[in-house]
C-alpha cells in the first residue's frame, strides 16, 4: 500500500522529468534527490518596470498688444525611476497655447506632456519607452509678459528581459 501511495506521488514528476535519469522506487526509499528538467537555454525573465518622476516646468512669452491666446514655450528636466529601473536625466520642452481674455492677468492651466526615452537596468540598456503626465502650470501676465511655471508627474512602464 505504501509503495502503491508513492508511485501515484512521484508519477507527475516522472512524466515531467522524462528526460533525465530513469526513477525508481528504491532510490525514493533510499533519500535520493530528484532531478528535474533545466529551463531551456534561450529563456529569460522578464518582469514588468513601472517608472515615476517629477517634473517641474518653466517658461515665458511676450505678449502681443490685443492678442487672444499667446504660445509659451516651456521647459524643464527630470529623471525617472522604478524597480532598479531609470532613465538618464531627460530635457523636456513643451509649446502651450493659452487662451486670454481681455484684461486677464492670471492663468492657470493643465498641460499633457508625453516623451520617449531610454531606459537603463544597473548601467545596461533594456529599452525604450513613453512617459506622460498632466503638468499644472499657472503664472501672472506682468506688463507684456506672461511667466509661467508649474509641476506634476511623468509615469511610463515596460517589460524588461533580465540577463541570463
Amino acid at each position: 500500500m505504501r509503495n502503491t501511495l508513492i508511485a501515484l506521488l512521484v508519477l507527475p514528476i516522472c512524466a515531467a522529468s522524462a528526460a533525465s535519469a530513469p526513477i525508481s522506487i528504491e532510490g525514493l526509499r533510499s533519500g535520493a534527490v530528484l532531478a528535474l528538467p533545466k529551463a531551456q537555454n534561450g529563456f529569460k525573465a522578464s518582469r514588468y518596470v513601472s517608472l515615476n518622476g517629477y517634473l517641474s516646468l518653466r517658461g515665458n512669452s511676450y505678449i502681443r498688444e490685443g492678442a487672444t491666446y499667446v504660445r509659451v514655450d516651456l521647459s524643464g528636466n527630470t529623471r525617472l525611476n522604478g524597480a532598479g529601473a531609470s532613465t538618464n536625466t531627460i530635457w523636456v520642452r513643451h509649446s502651450a497655447n493659452i487662451y486670454l481674455r481681455k484684461g486677464q492677468t492670471y492663468v492657470n492651466e493643465t498641460i499633457q506632456v508625453s516623451e520617449y526615452v531610454s531606459v537603463y537596468d544597473r548601467g545596461r540598456y533594456v529599452g525604450s519607452t513613453r512617459v506622460s503626465g498632466s503638468i499644472r502650470v499657472s503664472g501672472h501676465v506682468t506688463g507684456n509678459y506672461l511667466r509661467l511655471n508649474g509641476s506634476g508627474s511623468l509615469r511610463g512602464s515596460l517589460f524588461v528581459r533580465d540577463q541570463r
